[in-house]
């Protein structure tokens, strides 16, 4: 899975920064959501798959709030982000590769909004 460096998220750009530390309520943590700088922090040095998952985890945060949720309930986002990253990789929803991710995504958003 490509982490890419900004996602939108209904209309809204959040930018994905990896950093050395990340605070996440007074403490460090591996990942965490601003909403008000519209920014996704990782965590540097985790390995591959354990930050695809903080990324799913942390874009689940943002999804949830720009859909106007604004209490998350941490235990939910956290099954919903594991079984969801679990998903797209096992089901092949997302490429390694950025340039065939990107034809790929084209190709399920075009294939959702046409009949054969």
């Amino acid at each position: 899975m490509i982490i890419p460096s900004e996602v939108k998220v209904a209309g809204v750009i959040y930018k994905v920064v990896e950093k050395d530390f990340v605070i996440v309520d007074e403490s460090a943590g591996l990942g965490s959501c601003d909403f008000d700088k519209t920014e996704i922090e990782l965590k540097t040095g985790m390995s591959q798959t354990r930050k695809e998952q903080v990324f799913i985890h942390e874009l689940t945060h943002a999804i949830l709030f720009e859909a106007g949720y604004t209490e998350h309930d941490e235990d939910l986002v956290d099954r919903f982000s594991i079984v969801a990253h679990q998903v797209l990789k096992d089901n092949r929803l997302v490429s390694e590769d950025k340039e065939l991710s990107h034809v790929a995504g084209k190709h399920l958003f075009k294939s959702m909004f046409t009949s054969n």
